[in-house]
């Protein structure tokens, strides 16, 4: 019999045989994504782009319009190169960048959610902590003191 063997089906991926029991490649793949923990101890995907993301061009001091539409609303950062775009659905700039560039980790400058492009999955990460903050710094009463005004 055809145990243990792959075949190609219609849909362009591969089906495992084993006995009465079909096992799809991509059923394998999504359970185990669905189990892969963060470091938050939530369930999510492990993003594979978090090492691209370049700390050194982040500069959220700049007003929050997309670089090549100049709106101002939807508004997304590439935590790569640091360009601001607008949009994640398929179609916008920021989609498109991530596809042209190859560029993969945007944030909301509104909420603070990171996402992954053009994948679209939010990326849930304590390690990225650092980055929201700097988007939107809150500072106590006692720091500003400490702060030497010339």
């Amino acid at each position: 019999m055809m145990e243990g063997k792959k075949r190609k089906i219609s849909d362009g991926s591969e089906e495992k045989k084993n006995g009465n029991k079909k096992i799809k490649k991509e059923k394998i793949l999504e359970s185990i994504k669905k189990n892969i923990k963060n470091s938050r101890g939530g369930i999510g995907f492990m993003c594979p782009y978090l090492d691209t993301i370049n700390r050194k061009v982040l500069d959220f001091d700049f007003q929050k319009v997309c670089s090549v539409s100049l709106n101002n609303f939807n508004v997304y950062a590439c935590l790569v190169c640091g360009m601001y775009f607008q949009g994640r659905g398929k179609g916008t700039h920021a989609y498109l960048h991530s596809l042209e560039v190859d560029h993969h980790m945007f944030i909301n400058l509104d909420n603070e959610r990171i996402y992954c492009l053009p994948e679209n999955y939010q990326v849930h990460e304590t390690s990225l902590e650092d980055i929201t903050y700097n988007l939107k710094p809150l500072y106590k009463r006692s720091d500003i003191h400490h702060v030497n005004f010339f």
